[in-house]
């Protein structure tokens, strides 16, 4: 393979800095030239022993860019109305194995936060094997399958209705490395396979700690949208426990559960990345307030002859319409009436009700009437 490296290798110190895993694996791995170049009998040998596997492991930290693109994928769910859940690696991962690499075992590594990754088409491709192997008893009839996920090279075309997004880790996993050994490797026919032979461990690394946040979205006007996509999560989730993802799941590796406590707490961040409507922020303030501190407050707030009038217009909007959810000036002030003891008669209660609707009809111009 064609491969380029860098002279300082052996040097470079990953651990103290920031350094691009994906790229100590890629390219910083440590080879030594043996034999004469000017004759061009040149022998290439890797010299990976388990400080350059310790020198990769060590080089995986967490970054706050990491923390801004969970952020940014968090906020981008929320707009498109799509799902996600954080799944956590109950055994070994690798992804990538096939990639080219001096030492023939690859991973697949973000290109910019370089971390371990699956990468949107794998996702796609496994949500796709899962479904085909649960079949028509859970629901998952061809032609299902191929509305959604689109079709197969050998089909006619058709536009697949959802799409997945990298699985990244939330924080930097953890990574070890892990051994093949090949008994039976290299054999012929006149040198026949036999418990003579001396096996060459061949170490590859692998996840062992993670957790992965999944995403996706089916398409807006899909039919029965909100169906599909707790279909889907409930494929991921049975998928992912039952099945594995990446390379040597037939031997146990790819294992992910739901992740519960990550989840609430990337809840909680994403409510806090979210603006809130400042009409149910403002009721949430006024819920706590009594009935008469509010008859008192409304007309400080919407009478223009007080001076803790609201001087803009969309000020007293918002607050008109955030004290009518509070529900007794509909159901009791407009009536004349109060749910408890108020400084004021039956009209008074009125004009208080009054000032509201006032409010809320108010136009960002000044003047009264629905706005347009």
């Amino acid at each position: 393979m064609t491969c380029v490296l860098y002279k300082d290798a052996p040097s470079a110190d990953f651990a103290t800095n920031d350094a691009n895993a994906g790229l100590v694996f890629e390219k910083f791995v440590e080879m030594r030239l043996s034999g004469r170049i000017d004759t061009g009998d040149v022998a290439l040998k890797i010299n990976l022993d388990d400080d350059w596997y310790k020198r990769v492991c060590a080089s995986v930290k967490h970054s706050p860019i990491v923390t801004e693109y969970v952020a940014r994928l968090l906020t981008l769910m929320h707009h498109l109305g799509g799902y996600w859940g954080a799944f956590k690696a109950t055994s070994s991962f690798v992804s990538g194995l096939g990639n080219s690499h001096p030492t023939e075992n690859g991973m697949v590594w973000h290109p910019t936060l370089g971390l371990p990754y699956l990468p949107a088409s794998s996702l796609k491709g496994f949500m796709r094997a899962a479904a085909a192997a649960q079949g028509c008893d859970q629901g998952w009839d061809k032609e299902e399958i191929k509305r959604i996920f689109g079709a197969q090279p050998s089909d006619v075309a058709c536009q697949a209705h959802v799409q997945f997004f990298d699985a990244i880790p939330i924080q930097a996993p953890s990574l070890q490395w892990d051994v093949l050994t090949p008994h039976y490797a290299n054999w012929t026919p006149e040198d026949p396979p036999g418990d003579w032979r001396s096996p060459i461990p061949i170490k590859f690394l692998v996840v062992n700690e993670a957790v992965l946040l999944i995403s996706f979205v089916v398409d807006a006007n899909y039919p029965e949208r909100t169906r599909v996509q707790e279909k889907l999560m409930h494929l991921l989730t049975e998928g992912l426990c039952s099945y594995g993802i990446g390379a040597k799941v037939n031997v146990g590796y790819g294992r992910f559960e739901p992740e519960l406590k990550e989840q609430k707490r990337l809840e909680h961040e994403l409510a806090d990345l979210i603006p809130r409507d400042p009409i149910e922020q403002l009721y949430e303030d006024l819920k706590g307030k009594t009935e008469q501190e509010m008859f008192a407050e409304v007309f400080c707030k919407l009478s223009s002859t007080h001076h803790d009038f609201l001087q803009e217009p969309e000020e007293r909007r918002i607050y008109a319409r955030a004290v009518l959810k509070l529900g007794y000036p509909e159901s009791h002030w407009r009536h004349g009436k109060a749910k408890g003891p108020v400084s004021g008669g039956s009209d008074k209660i009125k004009q208080r009700y009054d000032l509201l609707v006032a409010a809320t009809e108010e136009r960002v111009d000044g003047a009264h009437g629905t706005p347009p």
